[in-house]
């Protein structure tokens, strides 16, 4: 055997195989070898799986950061190794939309299914399962959490285990459990091997504090599986392997049935250290059960609802740092946790599982809107006419055409948008500082540079449009105390009707939602729709879900200090509003699901148009 790897002489090394052979090593009470595994297969982000590999295997990594875990060996590269695969696999899921597909899978695949039918999402022939990596990565990353609260690997960073380790763990155990059939197994090309790795991943991160709150779920779903495997009649192997061997291996298949079958269930939970990475209590849990149980979610499945509450507060940090928004009032970090909820529940109750970048992303731009919003629903931002219009023309300014490809050089690293005056009221410094986040948020995001001009244009205009509109809403506040005549001298007054298209537009902030997640969702310059007839109906259905969002926040607002029955008849006009533009969005859906779009375009649109939904009700919303 070569002394770097497990490698049999005349065959190229193998991470895979080498870190397999230090797990059995390490099992059997003697020190591994992955020392010289890490030298001999070290790159600058994860290991390789190969000398000459160009894209790394997520599967071989999750091996090697197992087999170095349970080394008994210490050597000077063994945190900084475990650091770096760990975050490569980390980010491996969160950049990867549905499942995490191995660099052996041919096509992508998916894990979701829809309404329990294995048959909806259907994997490809001759790829390799999208279970398994996830299979791996839930005993690695377990293992490792119970070495590090065990007392070693003290160097290693706390925040990668609060911000990637934790929610990533906890994301896994919600679409494990959420993408079983109705009839107990999973997947489809391969249900028993597959199922064996389902109930593999159950079984390790059953031990987490965290899936303490999910016993019942968790119990249920591995009894249900176990017994599919059971009854079910063993056929040929399934075709899930390629490379070593021939697609398909009985004594694999047999040996994860076995370990799915009769693997201990009564492992005890994680220590108090791992506890202490994320602090959740039942009272909390109770609290917002009682919520779900008297509000407008009664109707979805509890645990499902309860479990991407905890995934939104588990992704809170990540946007704490990303705005820059460490220490700030509870209220403010409590509409963080309620905005993360947003996005997380409507991306899993559509079982479509957007990545968590770009759920992330998401969110970090609808609290940046928010936050904008909130600045002039509070206070009379400025103090004279002067200082507004120099602000208007800052604004005006700052969104003219440069050299930059979507807002100009002078939003680079975080310039504000200054009017020009060396003396600026409180208010005012406010105000532009705000905004000047809210663009620089755009400039240079990762994520634009495979959008289409076309998508880009619109997201600019937007842009411009949300700023401009709130410009014109500070405006309007100082109007109310100085009510505008019209041309016959008495205050002008406005309809319901002629109110629905103005929230409904650029002053709630969804149209450039919108327009900001069709860009990254482009691929290399595709767009989202593709078709004239597409683009019209996602336009429309845009602008809808809009006017369904302003409509419920002013009826939220209303509802918080009065009676439904003293409303008044401003407020039941929007009552029939908002129940004619909901049959609109629901025509618009059902039409745009028959234009041929893909289902993955389709899926993302009603996320957006169900996070816009659940945004629109904050008081049913908060704790």
């Amino acid at each position: 055997m070569d002394t770097h790897s497990a490698a049999a002489p005349g065959i190229e090394p193998d991470l895979d195989d080498s870190a397999k052979s230090s797990i059995i090593f390490s099992l059997f009470g003697r020190p591994g070898f992955t020392a010289h595994t890490v030298e001999h297969f070290d790159s600058s982000k994860c290991l390789k799986t190969y000398i000459a590999e160009r894209n790394p295997s997520i599967s071989a990594n999750c091996n090697a950061l197992l087999s170095i875990v349970l080394d008994s060996e210490e050597y000077q590269s063994k945190t900084p190794t475990i650091e770096k695969v760990t975050a490569y696999v980390c980010n491996s899921w969160w950049d990867t939309d549905g499942s995490l597909d191995d660099k052996w899978v041919s096509l992508p695949s998916t894990l979701m299914i829809s309404n329990g039918r294995a048959d909806e999402m259907p994997l490809l022939e001759k790829s390799l399962s999208a279970y398994y990596p996830v299979m791996l990565m839930a005993r690695s990353f377990t293992e490792l959490l119970r070495a590090w609260d065990a007392g070693r690997f003290s160097q290693l960073s706390r925040l990668l285990l609060q911000e990637n380790v934790m929610p990533t763990l906890f994301q896994c155990l919600i679409r494990t459990l959420q993408s079983q059939s109705l009839d107990g197994f999973w997947g489809r090309k391969g249900p028993r091997e597959e199922t064996a790795y389902a109930i593999l991943t159950l079984l390790s991160l059953r031990v987490l504090p965290l899936a303490q709150f999910f016993r019942t779920e968790i119990v249920s779903a591995i009894d249900r599986g176990r017994l599919f495997l059971r009854t079910s009649r063993v056929h040929k192997p399934e075709y899930l392997w390629v490379e070593k061997v021939t697609y398909g291996s009985a004594s694999l298949a047999e040996a994860y049935n076995v370990a799915a079958l009769y693997a201990s269930t009564d492992e005890p939970p994680l220590g108090r250290g791992v506890a202490g990475l994320f602090s959740m209590h039942y009272k909390d849990l109770a609290e917002f059960g009682n919520l779900i149980d008297h509000g407008p979610l009664s109707k979805h499945s509890r645990w499902l609802v309860l479990a991407s509450w905890i995934d939104g507060r588990l992704c809170v940090p990540q946007l704490q740092r990303s705005l820059g928004d460490a220490g700030e009032r509870p209220e403010v970090v409590e509409y963080r946790e309620i905005t993360a909820f947003h996005w997380i529940f409507a991306n899993h109750r559509t079982g479509l599982a957007l990545s968590p970048r770009f759920l992330c992303d998401m969110m970090s731009l609808s609290l940046l809107k928010d936050r904008l919003v909130a600045l002039v629903d509070d206070a009379t931002v400025f103090q004279s006419r002067k200082e507004l219009e120099q602000l208007t023309d800052a604004i005006g300014r700052a969104f003219e055409k440069g050299d930059h490809p979507l807002f100009p050089p002078r939003m680079r690293d975080g310039e504000h948008v200054h009017t020009g005056e060396d003396k600026r009221s409180k208010e005012s410094s406010l105000a532009e500082d705000t905004i000047s986040a809210f663009l620089g948020f755009f400039d240079n995001h990762y994520g634009l540079s495979g959008a289409s001009k076309y998508d880009r244009a619109t997201l600019q205009n937007e842009a411009e449009r949300f700023v401009r509109a709130q410009i014109v809403r500070i405006d309007e506040r100082r109007n109310t105390e100085h009510p505008r005549l019209d041309h016959y001298g008495t205050k002008s007054r406005e309809t319901a009707y002629g109110h629905a298209p103005t929230v409904s537009a650029s002053l709630t902030g969804w149209p450039l939602i919108f327009a900001f997640a069709t860009c990254l969702r482009a691929r290399n310059g595709r767009e989202l729709c593709q078709t004239a007839s597409q683009k019209r109906v996602a336009e429309d259905i845009r602008n809808c879900s809009a006017t369904v969002y302003g409509l419920e926040q002013d009826l939220s607002k209303a509802c918080s200090k009065f009676p439904v029955s003293k409303l008044g008849r401003s407020s039941s006009q929007e009552v029939e509003l908002l129940s004619y533009e909901k049959s609109r969005l629901t025509l618009a859906m059902g039409h745009l699901g028959r234009t041929g779009l893909h289902h993955d375009a389709l899926k993302t649109i009603e996320v957006i148009v169900d996070a816009a939904d659940l945004a629109g009700k904050p008081f049913q919303m908060r704790l």
